[in-house]
C-alpha cells in the first residue's frame, strides 16, 4: 500500500468518526433536551402533589379541631390591639400587626437599637419616628427608574 492510499484509508476513518461524533451529539441534544425538560416538569409536579398532600393533611386537621371546639393556645397579648396572640403567630389575628417589633436603625451610624429608642445608644442622634421611617421605606419601594432615551 502506497503513502497515498494510506493517508486515503486514515482521512476516510477519521472523517466517519467526525461524522459519528456529529450525529451522536445531535442525537443527543434532539434526546437529552426533553428528557430535561421531562425531569424537570416530573420534580416539579411532585413538589406541588406533596405540597397539596401537606396542605390537605392541615386543612382536615383544622376542621377536625374545629369541629371538636380545640381553639388554638395563646400566649402574651398584641401590643397594638392588646388582643390574645397564637403561640408562634407572626402576625396578629384581629389587627394584623406583626407580633415581633422591628428593631430600629440609627440613619448616622447604623446601629441597630430597641424598636421603641428614640435616640441611637452608640452616637445619641435622635432617631426620626417610625411613622417617617415606614413613609421613606414605602416611597423607596414605589419609586420607578425610567431610563433615558
Amino acid at each position: 500500500m502506497d503513502q497515498h492510499a494510506l493517508f486515503a484509508v486514515v482521512g476516510a476513518e477519521a472523517a466517519g468518526l467526525w461524522l459519528i461524533i456529529i450525529v451522536a451529539s445531535l442525537f443527543s441534544v434532539a434526546i437529552v433536551a426533553p428528557l430535561i425538560q421531562f425531569l424537570t416538569n416530573f420534580k416539579t409536579h411532585a413538589q406541588l402533589q406533596a405540597r397539596e398532600r401537606i396542605l390537605s393533611r392541615r386543612r382536615r386537621t383544622a376542621h377536625l379541631e374545629a369541629d371538636l371546639g380545640i381553639v388554638p393556645p395563646t400566649e402574651g397579648e398584641c401590643v397594638s390591639c392588646h388582643k390574645p396572640l397564637q403561640i408562634g403567630a407572626a402576625f396578629c389575628a384581629y389587627c394584623g400587626k406583626p407580633t415581633v417589633a422591628r428593631p430600629r436603625i440609627c440613619p448616622t451610624c447604623y446601629t441597630t437599637t430597641q424598636p421603641d429608642a428614640s435616640y441611637c445608644p452608640q452616637c445619641g442622634t435622635a432617631l426620626p419616628s417610625t411613622a417617617v421611617t415606614s413613609l421613606r421605606t414605602n416611597l423607596s419601594a414605589l419609586r420607578v427608574r425610567v431610563p433615558r432615551v
